[in-house]
């Protein structure tokens, strides 16, 4: 039993990470019935980081196969998809919050493994038999999913400090699963802390789904259970070809037996590896640009 219970810790929290106001403000206009790609634009042309930002993913190899660079933040978007700019809009959000931290945390690291998962949960949701995944390989619903499913390290580690840094350093040496070391320790682990932040941000209840569970998978609820079984999935073959977390072990990472259990065996994950370490080198552009050197 800990002595502590971290989680009620960060509720009493006023300064816990919050996203940026043009987040908000172009997920309030994104969040609206009947979506213009102008209003989108108008938003993010009124920063300068984000404009740029997206200006560079819409040129990467990921949207520009034709090699045709624009200037044109409206072209930009409009070549993205509205789907996506809301996904790099948070994901942009989401990396500014965090920015500073450190108490030996591999903050580079972290984000690689996140965006690999995030890009790679929709070539996962094409594989999982009974899965309807995304028509589109571009059309990734999963992919905030993906992305914040480790964000409660970050939360844990910008609250805890070297407390923290010392108990990732103690998951190393004794071989232990980081969210088995962190209940012991703390009374709660990243994935509790993390979906409750995503909760605290408003967005969706199965991003919040997949944080909470993606090291319980048998354990999640009906609502947002698809959500959870991807993230798991790509975690699971992320983690067996190295692009795990910095904070968890890579012997920590399968969940292969949750995983059969609902139906998703060692042939299946096998069979997705190719396409999903394919994907997951594709997300390494999306990192050079919320991440620059």
């Amino acid at each position: 039993m800990a002595d502590r219970d971290v989680l009620k810790e960060l509720s009493r929290v006023e300064t816990l990470p919050t996203l940026p106001d043009v987040v908000t403000r172009v997920l309030a206009v994104l969040d609206c019935e009947e979506v213009e790609v102008g209003s989108v634009a108008e938003l993010v042309g009124q920063d300068p980081a984000m404009t740029g930002q997206i200006l560079r993913v819409s040129n990467s190899v990921m949207f520009n196969a034709i090699g045709f660079s624009t200037t044109s933040i409206h072209e930009a978007i409009g070549r993205i998809g509205l789907r996506e700019v809301r996904n790099l809009v948070i994901s942009l959000g989401v990396v500014e919050a965090f920015t500073g931290i450190r108490h030996g945390f591999d903050f580079r690291e972290f984000w690689r493994h996140s965006f690999s998962t995030a890009v790679a949960a929709g070539t996962v949701a094409q594989r999982i038999p009974g899965l309807a995944g995304p028509g589109n390989p571009r059309d990734n619903p999963y992919f905030l999913a993906g992305l914040l499913h480790d964000v409660g390290t970050l939360l844990l580690s910008q609250h805890m400090g070297d407390e923290y840094g010392q108990l990732l350093a103690d998951v190393a040496e004794r071989g232990r699963p980081l969210h088995e070391l962190e209940r012991e320790r703390l009374g709660t682990d990243h994935q509790q802390a993390g979906a409750a932040l995503i909760r605290r941000w408003g967005l969706p209840l199965e991003i919040a789904a997949a944080a909470e569970y993606h090291h319980g998978v048998d354990g999640a609820p009906e609502d947002g259970r698809d959500y959870v079984l991807v993230v798991a999935a790509a975690d699971a073959v992320l983690g067996r070809h190295g692009r795990n977390s910095p904070a968890e072990l890579e012997a920590n990472a399968p969940h292969e037996e949750e995983l059969d259990g609902l139906g998703v065996g060692e042939e299946d994950l096998v069979d997705m590896a190719d396409a999903v370490m394919l994907a997951a080198q594709t997300s390494d552009a999306l990192l050079a640009v919320a991440l620059p050197a």
